[in-house]
């Protein structure tokens, strides 16, 4: 059988400088059907470890076994939750005074804005077909599937972009994988 060698004996790195050799006590073990002795002295380390520990768990006020489903399953009792300490409460307190009060759907019109993210969204069949407003139904259409409250709670009859008829047909027309894919590749290169 032949020896372990060391894969990274041959490589060099940018300098001239040899890559120092991998972990020698990993790569200089023999095969493990040599090393009886030692695995039976790891497999019993960890047979008394596991009976200790269960042994423990047993006299332990904040762990219990309890059956469920015809299987013992072991439960711990949560730690307590410790005091923040001030300086983490004064850091909180300044991050949200510092944090503009927006509305979910403004925050995606403004970064659509900015991203020109809205022109990816394309119909299904027409390429160019481009209704007005549409910035505003594929924004609401996004904000409902992120949010998975479905299109009734953005829907306003008073406003042309988004009635109902309206985010669904953008919803239907325009909301799929490759318009996703396309606005978000969009926004992360913005």
């Amino acid at each position: 059988m032949a020896q372990p060698t060391d894969p990274s004996a041959d490589q060099v790195l940018g300098d001239g400088q040899e890559q120092p050799p991998a972990d020698q006590a990993v790569l200089s073990h023999p095969p493990l059907s040599h090393r009886t002795g030692e695995l039976n002295a790891l497999t019993g380390e960890l047979d008394a470890a596991y009976r200790a520990v269960a042994q423990r768990l047993l006299s332990n006020a904040a762990g219990r076994v309890e059956t469920v489903a015809g299987r013992d399953r072991p439960v711990l009792t949560p730690l307590d939750r410790l005091p923040e300490p001030d300086s983490l409460l004064a850091l909180r307190a300044e991050l949200a005074a510092r944090l503009p009060r927006i509305d979910l759907p403004d925050l995606l019109l403004e970064v659509a804005g900015w991203a020109g993210l809205t022109v990816e969204f394309t119909h299904v069949s027409e390429g160019a077909s481009r209704a007005p407003d549409l910035h505003l139904s594929v924004c609401a259409v996004l904000v409902a599937e992120a949010c998975n409250i479905g299109l009734e709670p953005l829907v306003h009859p008073s406003q042309a972009a988004l009635t109902r008829g309206r985010l669904s047909w953008v919803e239907q027309n325009y909301l799929r994988a490759d318009t996703l894919t396309a606005a978000n590749n969009r926004l992360v290169d913005t």
